[in-house]
């Protein structure tokens, strides 16, 4: 079943748990074809696979760097962001350091 409802053109769908395996990413991205989601959020390390699965639709390929902690410095942060744009993402998210920034 093909979805092109508006609701799920707002929805990033995700799949970021550690364990995720390549059959569980594989069935994200036909879930995200199917229902046309907004984007498709993974770990870093499924961008390639997900990037090519996804070349030839309009959906974003999302990741997320030092999740879910944020503790990673800004220049760790600086190098990871140029390896997953080269490597397929559209959209990168940053944990911040919640406690470092608690504290002034």
């Amino acid at each position: 079943m093909i979805v092109t409802d508006s609701l799920a053109q707002r929805i990033q769908h995700t799949l970021v748990r550690p364990d995720a395996t390549r059959a569980e990413i594989e069935e994200f991205c036909d879930e995200c074809l199917a229902y046309q989601f907004q984007g498709a959020m993974v770990s870093p390390i499924w961008l390639g696979l997900v990037s090519d699965r996804l070349s030839d639709s309009r959906i974003v390929v999302c990741t997320a760097l030092g999740y879910p902690m944020g503790g990673m410095s800004a220049l760790a942060k600086a190098f990871e962001v140029r390896d997953v744009i080269a490597r397929g993402a559209q959209q990168v998210d940053f944990m911040p350091p919640v406690g470092y920034l608690k504290s002034k």
